[in-house]
C-alpha cells in the first residue's frame, strides 16, 4: 500500500486525468462485453428460428 501512495504523489497535476483515463478504460471494457450478448440474441432469434426482420431489429 505504501508503494501505491508513492506512486500516486508522482502524478501530481496529472491525477484527474489518471483517473478519468481508468474511468475510460471501464466503461469502453463494459461495452465490449454488450457485443457478445447482443451476437447470442441476434443467433438465437434470428438465425436458429429464421427470423430475418428479428436480425435488422438488433443491427
Amino acid at each position: 500500500m505504501h508503494e501505491l501512495r508513492r506512486m500516486l504523489a508522482y502524478l501530481g497535476p496529472y491525477r484527474r486525468d489518471a483517473l478519468l483515463g481508468a474511468l475510460a478504460v471501464a466503461l469502453e471494457t463494459s461495452i465490449e462485453l454488450v457485443i457478445p450478448l447482443l451476437m447470442a440474441n441476434i443467433i438465437d432469434r434470428g438465425i436458429v428460428e429464421r427470423d430475418i426482420p428479428a436480425i435488422f431489429a438488433y443491427v
